[in-house]
Protein backbone atom coordinates (compact mmCIF):
# COMPACT_ATOMS: atom_id res chain seq x y z
CA UNK A 1 0.00 0.00 0.00
CA UNK A 2 2.83 2.40 0.85
CA UNK A 3 4.53 1.62 -2.46
CA UNK A 4 1.25 2.30 -4.26
CA UNK A 5 0.73 5.74 -2.67
CA UNK A 6 4.40 6.77 -2.54
CA UNK A 7 3.87 9.51 -5.14
CA UNK A 8 1.80 11.33 -2.50
CA UNK A 9 4.21 10.71 0.39
CA UNK A 10 7.73 12.03 0.94
CA UNK A 11 10.20 9.33 -0.06
CA UNK A 12 12.06 9.31 3.27
CA UNK A 13 8.85 9.03 5.29
CA UNK A 14 7.61 6.23 3.03
CA UNK A 15 10.89 4.31 3.38
CA UNK A 16 10.87 4.62 7.18
CA UNK A 17 7.27 3.46 7.48
CA UNK A 18 7.89 0.60 5.07
CA UNK A 19 11.03 -0.48 6.95
CA UNK A 20 9.16 -0.56 10.28
CA UNK A 21 6.39 -2.50 8.57
CA UNK A 22 8.75 -5.09 7.07
CA UNK A 23 10.73 -5.67 10.30
CA UNK A 24 7.50 -6.00 12.31
CA UNK A 25 6.20 -8.47 9.73
CA UNK A 26 9.40 -10.51 9.98
CA UNK A 27 9.08 -10.82 13.77
CA UNK A 28 5.39 -11.71 13.53
CA UNK A 29 6.18 -14.41 10.96
CA UNK A 30 8.94 -15.79 13.20
CA UNK A 31 6.32 -16.12 15.96
CA UNK A 32 3.98 -17.80 13.46
CA UNK A 33 6.71 -20.30 12.58
CA UNK A 34 7.25 -21.03 16.28
CA UNK A 35 3.59 -21.76 17.06
CA UNK A 36 3.02 -23.80 13.88
CA UNK A 37 5.80 -26.30 14.38
CA UNK A 38 9.16 -24.56 14.28
CA UNK A 39 11.47 -26.46 11.96
CA UNK A 40 8.46 -28.55 10.87
CA UNK A 41 6.41 -25.47 9.95
CA UNK A 42 5.46 -24.62 6.36
CA UNK A 43 4.74 -21.02 7.46
CA UNK A 44 8.40 -20.32 6.78
CA UNK A 45 7.51 -19.80 3.12
CA UNK A 46 5.53 -16.71 4.09
CA UNK A 47 8.90 -14.98 4.38
CA UNK A 48 8.97 -14.88 0.58
CA UNK A 49 6.30 -12.19 0.86
CA UNK A 50 8.82 -10.06 2.75
CA UNK A 51 11.42 -10.78 0.07
CA UNK A 52 9.08 -9.65 -2.72
CA UNK A 53 8.20 -6.44 -0.86
CA UNK A 54 11.85 -5.59 -0.26
CA UNK A 55 12.81 -6.37 -3.87
CA UNK A 56 10.18 -3.90 -5.06
CA UNK A 57 11.22 -1.14 -2.67
CA UNK A 58 14.87 -1.37 -1.62
CA UNK A 59 18.40 -1.53 -2.97
CA UNK A 60 20.35 -4.74 -3.50
CA UNK A 61 22.20 -4.37 -0.20
CA UNK A 62 18.98 -3.73 1.74
CA UNK A 63 17.26 -6.80 0.26
CA UNK A 64 20.18 -9.01 1.32
CA UNK A 65 20.18 -7.39 4.78
CA UNK A 66 16.49 -8.15 5.27
CA UNK A 67 16.99 -11.75 4.12
CA UNK A 68 19.90 -12.16 6.57
CA UNK A 69 17.66 -10.82 9.37
CA UNK A 70 15.10 -13.46 8.36
CA UNK A 71 17.83 -16.09 8.61
CA UNK A 72 18.82 -14.88 12.08
CA UNK A 73 15.20 -14.93 13.28
CA UNK A 74 14.54 -18.43 11.94
CA UNK A 75 17.86 -19.75 13.22
CA UNK A 76 17.05 -18.31 16.64
CA UNK A 77 13.58 -19.91 16.70
CA UNK A 78 14.99 -23.31 15.71
CA UNK A 79 17.85 -23.10 18.21
CA UNK A 80 15.74 -21.86 21.14
CA UNK A 81 13.13 -24.55 20.50
CA UNK A 82 15.79 -27.24 20.26
CA UNK A 83 17.25 -26.32 23.65
CA UNK A 84 13.83 -25.91 25.26
CA UNK A 85 14.01 -22.14 25.78
CA UNK A 86 10.96 -21.77 23.55
CA UNK A 87 8.17 -24.30 23.81
CA UNK A 88 7.97 -26.54 20.75
CA UNK A 89 4.49 -26.81 19.27
CA UNK A 90 4.58 -29.98 17.17
CA UNK A 91 3.02 -29.65 13.76
CA UNK A 92 1.67 -33.18 13.90
CA UNK A 93 -0.86 -34.67 16.31
CA UNK A 94 1.66 -37.34 17.17
CA UNK A 95 4.75 -35.48 18.35
CA UNK A 96 6.89 -38.53 17.59
CA UNK A 97 6.33 -37.84 13.87
CA UNK A 98 8.39 -34.67 14.16
CA UNK A 99 12.09 -34.46 13.35
CA UNK A 100 13.42 -32.80 16.50
CA UNK A 101 14.63 -36.14 17.74
CA UNK A 102 17.07 -36.28 14.83
CA UNK A 103 19.75 -33.64 15.35
CA UNK A 104 21.25 -34.07 11.87
CA UNK A 105 17.86 -33.66 10.17
CA UNK A 106 17.08 -30.62 12.30
CA UNK A 107 20.35 -28.87 11.43
CA UNK A 108 20.05 -29.82 7.74
CA UNK A 109 16.47 -28.53 7.48
CA UNK A 110 17.33 -25.33 9.31
CA UNK A 111 20.29 -24.54 7.06
CA UNK A 112 18.40 -25.50 3.90
CA UNK A 113 15.39 -23.32 4.75
CA UNK A 114 17.46 -20.27 5.64
CA UNK A 115 19.76 -20.70 2.63
CA UNK A 116 16.75 -20.98 0.32
CA UNK A 117 15.30 -17.69 1.60
CA UNK A 118 18.65 -15.90 1.19
CA UNK A 119 19.13 -17.41 -2.29
CA UNK A 120 15.70 -16.22 -3.44
CA UNK A 121 16.38 -12.78 -1.97
CA UNK A 122 19.76 -12.56 -3.72
CA UNK A 123 18.32 -13.62 -7.07
CA UNK A 124 15.42 -11.19 -6.70
CA UNK A 125 17.75 -8.37 -5.68
CA UNK A 126 19.93 -8.91 -8.75
CA UNK A 127 16.92 -8.94 -11.07
CA UNK A 128 15.43 -5.90 -9.34
CA UNK A 129 18.73 -4.04 -9.63
CA UNK A 130 18.96 -4.83 -13.35
CA UNK A 131 15.38 -3.63 -13.92
CA UNK A 132 15.97 -0.38 -12.02
CA UNK A 133 19.19 0.24 -13.96
CA UNK A 134 17.34 -0.28 -17.24
CA UNK A 135 14.55 2.02 -16.08
CA UNK A 136 17.09 4.72 -15.24
CA UNK A 137 18.65 4.39 -18.70
CA UNK A 138 15.24 4.69 -20.35
CA UNK A 139 14.34 7.71 -18.23
CA UNK A 140 17.68 9.37 -19.03
CA UNK A 141 17.17 8.79 -22.76
CA UNK A 142 13.62 10.08 -22.56
CA UNK A 143 14.88 13.16 -20.73
CA UNK A 144 17.47 13.84 -23.44
CA UNK A 145 14.87 13.52 -26.19
CA UNK A 146 12.47 15.72 -24.23
CA UNK A 147 15.13 18.43 -23.86
CA UNK A 148 15.87 18.35 -27.59
CA UNK A 149 12.19 18.54 -28.55
CA UNK A 150 11.49 21.25 -25.98
CA UNK A 151 14.18 23.53 -27.37
CA UNK A 152 13.24 23.16 -31.04
CA UNK A 153 11.77 26.30 -32.67
CA UNK A 154 9.11 24.13 -34.35
CA UNK A 155 5.90 23.41 -32.51
CA UNK A 156 5.60 19.73 -31.62
CA UNK A 157 2.66 17.77 -30.21
CA UNK A 158 2.95 14.08 -29.32
CA UNK A 159 -0.26 12.08 -29.06
CA UNK A 160 -0.54 8.37 -28.23
CA UNK A 161 -2.92 5.89 -29.88
CA UNK A 162 -5.64 6.65 -27.35
CA UNK A 163 -5.61 10.34 -28.29
CA UNK A 164 -3.83 11.37 -25.07
CA UNK A 165 -1.57 14.40 -25.45
CA UNK A 166 1.70 13.26 -23.91
CA UNK A 167 4.00 16.13 -24.95
CA UNK A 168 3.76 19.75 -26.08
CA UNK A 169 6.83 21.94 -26.42
CA UNK A 170 7.02 25.72 -25.71
CA UNK A 171 6.82 26.57 -29.42
CA UNK A 172 3.54 24.66 -29.70
CA UNK A 173 2.29 26.38 -26.55
CA UNK A 174 2.98 29.75 -28.20
CA UNK A 175 1.29 28.74 -31.46
CA UNK A 176 -1.84 27.47 -29.76
CA UNK A 177 -1.84 29.97 -26.92
CA UNK A 178 -2.46 27.11 -24.46
CA UNK A 179 -0.14 26.15 -21.59
CA UNK A 180 1.01 22.55 -21.22
CA UNK A 181 -0.42 22.30 -17.68
CA UNK A 182 -3.95 22.53 -19.08
CA UNK A 183 -3.68 19.91 -21.81
CA UNK A 184 -0.99 17.35 -20.89
CA UNK A 185 -2.43 13.85 -20.44
CA UNK A 186 -5.85 15.01 -21.65
CA UNK A 187 -7.54 12.75 -24.19
CA UNK A 188 -8.60 14.46 -27.43
CA UNK A 189 -11.16 12.91 -29.77
CA UNK A 190 -12.78 14.45 -32.86
CA UNK A 191 -16.26 13.77 -31.44
CA UNK A 192 -15.81 15.91 -28.35
CA UNK A 193 -14.47 19.42 -28.88
CA UNK A 194 -13.88 21.73 -25.91
CA UNK A 195 -13.91 25.40 -27.03
CA UNK A 196 -11.09 26.33 -24.63
CA UNK A 197 -8.77 23.95 -26.50
CA UNK A 198 -10.12 24.53 -30.00
CA UNK A 199 -6.68 25.23 -31.48
CA UNK A 200 -5.41 21.84 -30.26
CA UNK A 201 -8.42 20.17 -31.87
CA UNK A 202 -7.76 22.12 -35.06
CA UNK A 203 -4.17 20.94 -35.15
CA UNK A 204 -5.08 17.33 -34.52
CA UNK A 205 -8.24 16.92 -36.56
CA UNK A 206 -8.38 19.57 -39.34
CA UNK A 207 -8.63 17.93 -42.74
CA UNK A 208 -5.78 18.80 -45.15
CA UNK A 209 -6.61 21.62 -47.55
CA UNK A 210 -3.99 20.76 -50.13
CA UNK A 211 -2.97 17.14 -49.97
CA UNK A 212 0.31 16.25 -51.66
CA UNK A 213 -0.09 12.54 -52.15
CA UNK A 214 2.29 12.41 -55.08
CA UNK A 215 5.35 13.25 -52.97
CA UNK A 216 7.99 10.45 -52.98
CA UNK A 217 7.96 9.76 -49.24
CA UNK A 218 8.10 6.44 -47.43
CA UNK A 219 5.83 7.45 -44.56
CA UNK A 220 2.59 9.37 -44.33
CA UNK A 221 2.00 11.88 -47.18
CA UNK A 222 2.70 15.53 -46.45
CA UNK A 223 -0.08 18.10 -46.58
CA UNK A 224 -0.73 21.75 -45.79
CA UNK A 225 -3.58 23.24 -43.77
CA UNK A 226 -4.56 26.48 -42.07
CA UNK A 227 -5.51 26.68 -38.40
CA UNK A 228 -7.15 29.57 -36.58
CA UNK A 229 -9.20 32.58 -37.48
CA UNK A 230 -8.24 35.93 -38.98
CA UNK A 231 -6.78 37.19 -35.72
CA UNK A 232 -4.49 34.18 -35.33
CA UNK A 233 -4.05 32.27 -38.54
CA UNK A 234 -1.23 29.79 -39.10
CA UNK A 235 -0.20 27.72 -42.07
CA UNK A 236 1.07 24.24 -41.21
CA UNK A 237 2.71 21.45 -43.17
Amino acid sequence: YLVYIRKNVANQIMKRLLTVNVITLQFLMAIAVNITGGIESVAVHLFHVVTLVTIASYSFQAVISFSLLTGVLLGSVYTLEHFGVLHHFPRYTDASMGIFGNAEATVFNSITTIAWIILVATFGAVIGSMIRQRENEILAERHRISVILRDLPDGILLVDRAGRLIFINPAAEYITGISSEKVLNRVFTPKEKIPEFSRIYDLLFTEPQAASTDLPVSGFPSFDYVVGGKDREHMFQ
